[in-house]
């Protein structure tokens, strides 16, 4: 028993069968109404793309690759996430594939493993910024985005804009009271971390305060307990922005250590705003990265490159958002 087709899910929606043709293609010039009617259908009908006849009639193969490395930490995770379930919205197969290690190299030869497999186009999230042309790619490697949050980054690219969520955490602290604000900062070389450690450094400058508590950690819960240890015992420090979740929870734990109270000696502030946040005692305050829609941004910017041709000529950034919860509050008066 065949399966329905594109005219079928087209009577059924009362629309043209190139109507449903741009939905499962992500075609952008299709009314949302429209578009969510023709989605509910194909659900609903159990509609699967014959990739093979689609191949022959656009020459495309109807998959994505996506490139990362080390998924294991809640940011690349969470990327892959959302970009493999913004493809699966659009009809796309994905072909995921991990790096090595983050050279150039390295990266280079991943990209042309995943273009043997003839996706249509590939979204590189990896944590070193690595521009395009230094990666030596053949001439016919399919389109790329590049996910980058700071930096100077190749084009087409499209990620969160770090300098909008670290500006609102700080001038958080700092209407909180807060003039001695540390940071334990992600691995050196990360382009999330170094990029964090810039603005947090600009925004205690403009107003004034200092902006040398800067302890290194990997993103592991215990290289945040061990800078936060260390951070109490040789700082004055009334506030420590951790520049992931995974971190301010070992922070949480040298804080508790130190008989320190929160957020009654300490603030303690996080970014990510890991599903765990609201539940930790108290609830950490960090910064929403809304990974859902730079998946999407992804997938949009990737289909227009596949099917239009058509580069953004900047990169494309979704706004983070800051949740307060109770791991902030004023400094604890001197004295």
């Amino acid at each position: 028993m065949r399966g329905p087709s594109v005219i079928d899910i087209a009577k059924v929606c009362g629309v043209s069968p190139q109507t449903v043709s741009r939905v499962i293609n992500g075609h952008p010039s299709v009314r949302d109404s429209t578009r969510a009617r023709v989605r509910a259908a194909l659900d609903e009908l159990g509609y699967t793309p014959n990739r093979a006849a689609r191949a022959l009639v656009t020459g495309r193969t109807g998959t994505i690759g996506v490139v990362s490395y080390d998924v294991t930490y809640f940011g690349p995770a969470s990327v892959l996430h959302a970009v493999q379930g913004a493809a699966r919205a659009r009809g796309y197969a994905v072909h995921v594939a991990t790096a090595s290690s983050i050279t150039a190299a390295a990266i280079a030869e991943v990209i042309q493993e995943v273009s043997r497999y003839g996706v249509d186009g590939i979204v590189v999230d990896t944590p070193q910024l690595v521009a395009e042309p230094l990666l030596d790619l053949p001439p016919r490697t399919p389109p790329l985005v590049f996910v980058t949050s700071l930096g100077s980054p190749s084009k087409p690219a499209v990620g969160i804009d770090d300098v909008t969520g670290v500006r609102r955490l700080l001038e958080h602290l700092i209407e909180l009271g807060h003039t001695r604000i540390a940071q334990i900062s992600g691995s050196k070389g990360w382009f999330d971390a170094d990029g964090r450690v810039t603005v947090w450094r600009d925004v205690l400058h403009q107003h004034g305060l200092r902006n040398d508590l800067l302890w290194r950690g990997d993103w592991t819960p215990q290289s945040g307990y061990d800078a936060a240890r260390d951070i109490l015992e040789t700082s004055d420090a009334t506030a420590i922005f951790a520049a992931n979740d995974s971190m301010a929870l070992g922070a949480y734990k040298a804080a508790a250590d130190a008989g320190r109270k929160l957020p009654r000696d300490l603030s303690i502030v996080g970014y990510d705003d890991s599903p765990e946040s609201p539940y930790l005692m108290p609830g950490l305050t960090s910064v929403n990265q809304n990974f859902h829609a730079l998946g999407e941004l992804c997938m949009e910017t990737l289909i227009r490159l596949v099917e239009q041709h058509i580069a953004p000529d900047e990169r494309l950034l979704v706004t983070p958002t800051l949740r307060v919860r109770g791991s902030s509050a004023p400094p604890r008066p001197q004295g």
